[in-house]
């Protein structure tokens, strides 16, 4: 898999928890779960190994911690091509920084992550690196050298059709309800389950949504079955607990240790929001929150998911949690192939991205970049190796 996709888990059908050990579902790296000093976040971070007139290479540490660590972002300002000392608390008002780095995934300063307007948009995809079906054709990668792809990055413009795409909001639980447009009616769809992890990371709950009103409240009706803190299995007996928001636009909380609803000021497990006729459940982690929440659809009898945290047959759970994330143009033109020949490592397929710091309506601001690897010369993983050049009229 190139990307991490928030798939529908059947209970028969656990294969992919053979990738958890390699960071849960998707993007895993080498790095076998060593641990690496993380970055201070200053331009150390962020540093020019050589330059030339028609791009930079640069090297970006984006270990965080090593595999499975918690160390933060590291965040850059292109238009000064240097990093920031920026903490994840305070990206989500800081202005400066245009793009992130984290393991394997980036993010850009516009949408949920930030007040920035960056957008991105994919300009150059070099040939043969997938088949027609779109899978990844392992003798291209494994094969394909920096010095073979620098020419495409070197040429690259945006086109006139270009779509520059901002970041958006991408949650877990979703397709919960359903909308009639001959009606223009909302009603629920309780035939989808999900188990949620709560905030704190060791409490549980098999949801589901049972009904949704419309009148002074925006009402949603959800039944869970609780797995508290030290314990493995979910209750037997189920409780449904209601949500409220204003129809005007606000959010409802619950937590799983008693199933009820708390203030969202509180350590929450479960958001309900209700904004410009939209309706999302977030679980408290990635873009929604700072816990360790996540959830993962399922299939199959519901009655037979008796646990959170383990299979029918003992398998762990833990790697087909997913947070609510954000989505850009690395959702739908991922920048890398893993796990290719059944060896854990990430290649590149050398595209190249342009990247706008200004926003759609000036032709300013503009930069492309290609990910040659994700490896230093050690092989030290998440230790990116760029390719970055602004964009102007003499671009060749």
């Amino acid at each position: 898999m190139s990307i991490r996709e928030n798939s529908t888990i059947s209970a028969s059908l656990l294969l992919t928890l053979a990738l958890s050990g390699c960071g849960g579902g998707g993007g895993g790296d080498s790095s076998d779960g060593e641990i690496i000093s993380s970055p201070v976040l200053t331009a150390g971070a962020f540093t020019a190994v050589s330059t030339s007139s028609l791009g930079d290479h640069y090297q970006i540490d984006a270990t965080a911690g090593g595999f499975g660590g918690s160390g933060d972002w590291t965040y850059i300002d292109l238009d000064t091509m240097s990093g920031l000392d920026i903490r994840s608390t305070e990206a989500a008002t800081d202005s400066r920084w245009d793009i992130a780095f984290r393991r394997t995934a980036i993010r850009f300063n516009s949408g949920p992550n930030g007040p920035g307007q960056v957008t991105a948009a994919l300009i150059a995809s070099p040939e043969g690196f997938y088949d027609a079906d779109g899978e990844p054709v392992a003798d291209t990668f494994t094969q394909a050298t920096a010095e073979s792809y620098a020419d495409i990055f070197n040429h690259a413009v945006p086109g006139t059709a270009t779509t520059w795409l901002s970041e958006s909001e991408d949650v877990v639980i979703r397709q919960w309800y359903t909308y009639n447009p001959a009606t223009h009616t909302v009603t629920a769809n309780p035939d989808r389950y999900w188990l949620v992890r709560g905030a704190t990371g060791d409490r549980y709950a098999r949801i589901h949504v049972t009904d949704i009103r419309f009148g002074d409240q925006v009402e949603v009706d959800i039944e869970l079955w609780r797995q508290p803190a030290g314990t493995s299995q979910l209750d037997v007996s189920s409780q449904t607990t209601t949500l409220s928001a204003n129809p005007e636009g606000g959010d409802a909380c619950l937590e799983f240790a008693t199933g009820n609803r708390i203030d969202c000021n509180e350590t929450w497990d479960l958001r309900f929001s209700y904004a410009s006729r939209s309706l999302t459940l977030h679980t408290n982690g990635g873009i929604s929150g700072s816990g360790q929440g996540g959830a993962f659809e399922i299939t199959g009898s519901e009655d037979t998911w008796t646990s959170a945290t383990t299979s029918g047959t003992g398998q762990p759970l833990s790697g087909l949690y997913s947070p609510d994330q954000a989505a850009n143009i690395f959702s739908t033109a991922p920048w890398y192939a893993y796990n290719l020949g059944g060896q854990h490592k990430i290649w590149s397929n050398f595209r190249v991205y342009g990247i706008d710091t200004d926003g759609p309506d000036t032709p300013t601001g503009r930069f492309r970049m290609q990910i040659i690897s994700y490896y230093n010369d050690a092989g030290t993983s998440a230790m990116y190796q760029v390719r970055i050049a602004p964009i102007t009229e003499d671009t060749p």
